[in-house]
C-alpha cells in the first residue's frame, strides 16, 4: 500500500498510479496459450492498462480479480494501474464513498490504499481449470469436486485426480473422461477411515487434477482440504463430533512495515507458532479478509479460524450489495480452507443500527439465512455484540465485555454470571423480533487489558519511531498517544519507582497477565461457557493489548500464558475472592479442576502447596469427564505467623496417569498480627461514622480539633484548612467530589486545580485502555507487600476517585500512590502529600472503610500507614 512506502502519505486517500515495466520470454508471444494477469487484492477502486490498452476495472479492496492479455504481450510490457481509495467525500467520490464500502479497522489505524497483494503473470492453455473446489465429508469419507473450466473442453479430454493423504501416500485415483463442450466437471472420491483436521492434529489431503488429451496432460490445478465438522449441539461447540473449548486470540492482523501486507509465509508461520506455543487454538481474523497466504499456514499448523466481513460505516442499499458480494468472494475463494469454521457479518453493530433501527434487523437477520445457504459448512454469527448492541439470529451467542483488574472485578464477575445465565436481555433483541434457540454455545469472544511494549524494540536502525507513534492523540482523551512515553516516564519519576525503563515494561505486562489469568478463570469456571478469545494476538499500533508487540516480541508471561490455556486447568478460588489475611486467620481455597478438551480422566490427583512450605495437601477424585468442572476440595489452613508482611504463592497442580496435567497458582498475602496502632496518636473527626471506624482500629480520640494529633476528614473545611495552615496534621479521605473544596492554590496558573475526579466514565475507569494503579513500597507503605502495581489484595480499598492538581515534581516524593492510563498519560494521585501553610495535609482516595474495622489487612495497614505519614516532618 502508498502508506507504507511514502512516509508524506502514511494517512492520504485518493488516487495513485502505478506503472511498471515487465520483460518476458519470447516463447510465451506464438505458442498460442492463454497469459492470466492476477491481481491478489487492491484496495479499493482499480483500473488496469497494458501496453496503453484498457484492460477493465474491479471494485472491493479484499478480493483477487484477473484478466487475459495474450493477444496483447510483447517482449518489454508496460503494465499501468490506477488506484482510487475514497475518503468520505461523497462530492469527490459519489459512487463509493469511505462510509459505504467494506472498511474494516481503516477507519481506526489509517487507509491501505493500492497494491496490497501479490500480482502475477501466468501462462496456462487457453482451456485450463479456473476453479477446484473440494468438500470433504468426515462422516461418510466422500470428497466431492467441483470444477470450472474457462473454455469448453474438446473432444477426448481425460480429467485425472490424484488424492494424496497425509503423509504424502495416494490415497485414490481417478480418471474421468469429460463430455465434448463441458465447462464444468463434478465428481465424488471415497476415502477410507480419513483422518480428521483439527488443532491439535491438522491433517492435510492434496488433490491435484489434470486435463489430458490425447495421452498428454496440458493443464493441472492442485488444492488442499481437511476433513472437518463444525456444529452446535446442547449448548455446546462440537469440532470432528467432540467438544471444542475455544481458546483464542483475535488478530487484526497488522505489520511493522505493510501495513496490511505481511512480509512472507515465513513471518506468517514464526507469529502463528508462537500462538500455539501459547495454548491458543483459535484465531478470530477481525473484520477483515485474510492474505490466503495466513490460511494456507492456519491450515497446515492447525488453527480455527473464526473469519469476519470487513464492516461499512453506513447501511445503504449500496453497502449491502457490497457485503453480500464480498461475503461471497470470502466463500468462494476460501472454500477448500478447513481452518475457517465460523462467519462474521457484523461486529458490534458497526455500521448498522440494530438498536433502532427494525429494517437493520430483518436485513441482518436475512443476511444469516443466506450466508448459511451459501456455505452451510461453517457457522455463522449475526452480530458479534458488546453493551451497546445485541443478536437477532446467530449459531453462537458471542459478547464482548472488557474491564481492568483488580479496579473492574466486581463489574466483570456481573457480567460473567449474567452472561452464564444467559440473560436475554443481556444477548438477544428485545424488540421481539429475535430467533433465539436457547442452546447457542457462550464464547466470551473479545476482552482483555493493556500491556506496554518496549519501544526500543520497535524504533528502526536509524532510531526513528514508526509512524503510528504520532498517532492515537484524539482517542478517548488522549490517553492512546504513545510519542513522547519515555519523556513522560522520567519527568513522573516512575524511573525512580520502578528502577529503570525494562523493568517498568516487564511489570506492566505482569499486570496484563494477572488480569488475563484471573478473566479466564471466570469463564473457565463455568461449564455453561465454550471457550474465550484474547484481545488480541498482536499489538496494532497504538492499541496495545497484544500477547506479541508489533515486531512479534512476545510479552514476558508467554509461557505462563500457555498454562491457562491448557485442556485441563486446576483453579483456585478463594473465599470471597479475600487473598490478603493476618497471621492466625483461617484461609479457606476452594479447588476446582476445569477439563474442558480431550479425554475424560480417570485416577485424577490435585495437589497444591505453598511456595514457602507452610501448607500443603492433596486429594484424589474419580474420573472428571469432558466439559466437567470439578470442585476437587477446599484447602483449610492457618496464615503463618510472621513478623513481616510477605507475599506467598499457592500452586497447584493436577496429574493424572502419573503426568502433570494442569498446573495454576494464587498469589496471597500475609500480614503479621496487629495488636493495636503501630504508633500512639489521638485523632479528631468530626464525622461519628469514621470515629467509630477509627476507634475500632485502637486508635484513641479527642473531642477537640486543636489538641489532635492527626485530624481525620471526609471533608476540608475552613476551620480545618485553618488547622492545618497552623502547623496542624491533617488526613483527608477525598472519596466524593466536594471534599477538597477551594482551599489549595493552584502550583502554577496552567496546573489543573486540587481536586478529586470521578473514574468513571473517564479514562481513568481503565475501561479498554487500562489505567495502571501503582503504590511506592516504602516508608510508612513498605509494610505492605508486593510490587508497585496494585494487586486483588487491594481490590477492597480500589479508588473511585482520582486526585487532580500534583505537579510532575511532586510525584518524585510527595505522591505515593497513583493512576496513569495507556501510553503513561493522564497522571493523577490516589496518595499525596501537600505542604499546607506550616502544616501538611496527606489526601487518599483509597476506600478504607469499605469493609470491617480490623478486617481487611490492607485497607488496616493503609490506614495505619497514612496517619504515620501525617505525622511525619
Amino acid at each position: 500500500p502508498w502508506q507504507a512506502n511514502f512516509e508524506d502519505l502514511c494517512d492520504s486517500s485518493g488516487v495513485a498510479w502505478y506503472r511498471r515495466s515487465v520483460d518476458i520470454p519470447s516463447g510465451w508471444l506464438c505458442n498460442g496459450q492463454a497469459a492470466i494477469l492476477h491481481f491478489g487484492a487492491v484496495d479499493y477502486f482499480a483500473e488496469v492498462w497494458l501496453n496503453d490498452t484498457f484492460l477493465g476495472s474491479h471494485e472491493g479492496g479484499y478480493l483477487p480479480f484477473e484478466f487475459e492479455v495474450s493477444r496483447l504481450l510483447r517482449e518489454t510490457n508496460i503494465l499501468v494501474v490506477r488506484v482510487t481509495d475514497p475518503s468520505d467525500n461523497p462530492k469527490k467520490y459519489p459512487n463509493f464513498p469511505f462510509s459505504e464500502i467494506p472498511h474494516g479497522k481503516q477507519s481506526w489505524y489509517g487507509q491501505t490504499s493500492g497494491l496490497w497483494q501479490p500480482i502475477w503473470l501466468e501462462r496456462r492453455t487457453r482451456c485450463h481449470i479456473r476453479m477446484l473446489r473440494l468438500t470433504p465429508d468426515l462422516p461418510t469419507g466422500n470428497v466431492r469436486l467441483e470444477l470450472t473450466f474457462t473454455a469448453p473442453v474438446d473432444e477426448s479430454v481425460n480429467l485425472n485426480i490424484t488424492f494424496t493423504g497425509p503423509d504424502g501416500a495416494i490415497v485414490v485415483e481417478r480418471q474421468q473422461p469429460l463430455a465434448a463442450g463441458a465447462t464444468t466437471a463434478e465428481l465424488t472420491l471415497q476415502v477410507d477411515n480419513p483422518l480428521p483436521w483439527s488443532p491439535d492434529a491438522p491433517h492435510l489431503y492434496h488433490c491435484e487434477a489434470s486435463l489430458w488429451h490425447n495421452g498428454q496432460p496440458f493443464d493441472s490445478a492442485a488444492g488442499t482440504c481437511g476433513f472437518r465438522t463444525i456444529e452446535t449441539r446442547d449448548g455446546h461447540l462440537y469440532l470432528n463430533g467432540q467438544r471444542f473449548y475455544m481458546r483464542g486470540a483475535l488478530d487484526q492482523d497488522y505489520y511493522p512495515d505493510g501495513i496490511c501486507t505481511p512480509p512472507s509465509p515465513e513471518y506468517l508461520e514464526d507469529q502463528l507458532r508462537q500462538a500455539k506455543a501459547m495454548g491458543l487454538n483459535t484465531i478470530r481474523y477481525h473484520i477483515k479478509v485474510a492474505d490466503p497466504r495466513y490460511l494456507d499456514v492456519a491450515d497446515r499448523l492447525g488453527l480455527l479460524i473464526w473469519a469476519e466481513f470487513p464492516n461499512f460505516a453506513y447501511l445503504s442499499e449500496r453497502a449491502a450489495g457490497r457485503a453480500k458480494t464480498t461475503l461471497a468472494g470470502m466463500v468462494e475463494r476460501d472454500w477448500n480452507h478447513p481452518s475457517i469454521a465460523i462467519w462474521t457479518i457484523i461486529n458490534e453493530d458497526w455500521g448498522t443500527n440494530l438498536v433502532e433501527n427494525e429494517q437493520h434487523r430483518a436485513w441482518l437477520r436475512e443476511m444469516v439465512h443466506w450466508l448459511k445457504r451459501l456455505d452451510p459448512t461453517r457457522l455463522v454469527v449475526d452480530n458479534s455484540p458488546n453493551r451497546l448492541s445485541f443478536h437477532v439470529e446467530t449459531d453462537i451467542a458471542d459478547y464482548h465485555f472488557y474491564q481492568a483488574h483488580p479496579d473492574g472485578r466486581c463489574k466483570w464477575d456481573n457480567f460473567i454470571e449474567r452472561y452464564a445465565a444467559r440473560d436475554r436481555d443481556l444477548l438477544f433483541s428485545p424488540n421481539g423480533d429475535a430467533v433465539i434457540r436457547g442452546d447457542e454455545p457462550l464464547i466470551v469472544s473479545e476482552f482483555g487489558v493493556w500491556g506496554l511494549p518496549n519501544v526500543d524494540d520497535l524504533i528502526d536502525a536509524d532510531g526513528r519511531e514508526p509512524f503510528w507513534m504520532e498517532y492515537g492523540l484524539g482517542f478517548y482523551d488522549g490517553v492512546a498517544y504513545p510519542h513522547g512515553i519515555k519523556d513522560r516516564f522520567r519527568r513522573w519519576h516512575f524511573d525512580q519507582l520502578y528502577g529503570g525503563w525494562q523493568p517498568f515494561i516487564n511489570a506492566t505486562q505482569w499486570r496484563q497477565y494477572y488480569a488475563l489469568k484471573y478473566q479466564i478463570e471466570t469463564i473457565r469456571r463455568c461449564p455453561q461457557m465454550d471457550g474465550y478469545v484474547i484481545t488480541e494476538l498482536t499489538d496494532v499500533h497504538w492499541e496495545v493489548n497484544g500477547l506479541l508487540d508489533m515486531q512479534r516480541n512476545p510479552r514476558v508471561f508467554a509461557g505462563a500464558l500457555a498454562l491457562l490455556n491448557r485442556n485441563t486447568l486446576p483453579i483456585p478460588v478463594p473465599k470471597n475472592q479475600r487473598v490478603a489475611f493476618w497471621a492466625g486467620q483461617p484461609v479457606n481455597v476452594d479447588l476446582l479442576v476445569a477439563h474442558q478438551q480431550g479425554q475424560s480422566l480417570k485416577q485424577v490427583e490435585t495437589r497444591w502447596a505453598l511456595d514457602s512450605g507452610h501448607a500443603y495437601g492433596n486429594v484424589k477424585s474419580a474420573a472428571i469427564t469432558v466439559g466437567e468442572v470439578r470442585p476437587v476440595e477446599t484447602t483449610a489452613f492457618t496464615a503463618p505467623r510472621l513478623d513481616a508482611a510477605r507475599s506467598d504463592r499457592l500452586t497447584v497442580t493436577v496429574h493424572a496417569d502419573g503426568q502433570e496435567i494442569g498446573r495454576n497458582h494464587l498469589n496471597l498475602s500475609f500480614f503479621p498480627r496487629r495488636d493495636g496502632p503501630p504508633q500512639f496518636v489521638s485523632l479528631w473527626t468530626p464525622d461519628a461514622a469514621l470515629a467509630a471506624h477509627l476507634s475500632a482500629l485502637g486508635y484513641p480520640l479527642t473531642g477537640s480539633l486543636t489538641e489532635a494529633g492527626v485530624a481525620v476528614l471526609h471533608h476540608l473545611t475552613a476551620e480545618t484548612a485553618a488547622f492545618g495552615r497552623a502547623g496542624g496534621r491533617v488526613l483527608l479521605l477525598a472519596d466524593d467530589l466536594d471534599a477538597v473544596g477551594s482551599f489549595f492554590p493552584r502550583v502554577d496558573i496552567f496546573s489543573p486545580a486540587m481536586r478529586p475526579r470521578q473514574r468513571e466514565g473517564t479514562p481513568w475507569s481503565g475501561y479498554w485502555v487500562t489505567s495502571f494503579s501503582w503504590l511506592r513500597r516504602e516508608g510508612p507503605f513498605a509494610r505492605i507487600p508486593g510490587e508497585p502495581f496494585l494487586d486483588q489484595s487491594f481490590q477492597q480499598v480500589m479508588p473511585n476517585y482520582v486526585l487532580e492538581g500534583f505537579s510532575p515534581a511532586e510525584f518524585e516524593e510527595h505522591v505515593y500512590a497513583g493512576i496513569f492510563v495507556g501510553w503513561v498519560n493522564k497522571m493523577a494521585a490516589l496518595i499525596g502529600v501537600r505542604r499546607y501553610g506550616q502544616g501538611q495535609v496527606v489526601l487518599t482516595t483509597f476506600r478504607l472503610l469499605n469493609s470491617p474495622p480490623g478486617d481487611d489487612p490492607v485497607a488496616t495497614t493503609l490506614m495505619d500507614s497514612l496517619i504515620e505519614l501525617a505525622l511525619q516532618k
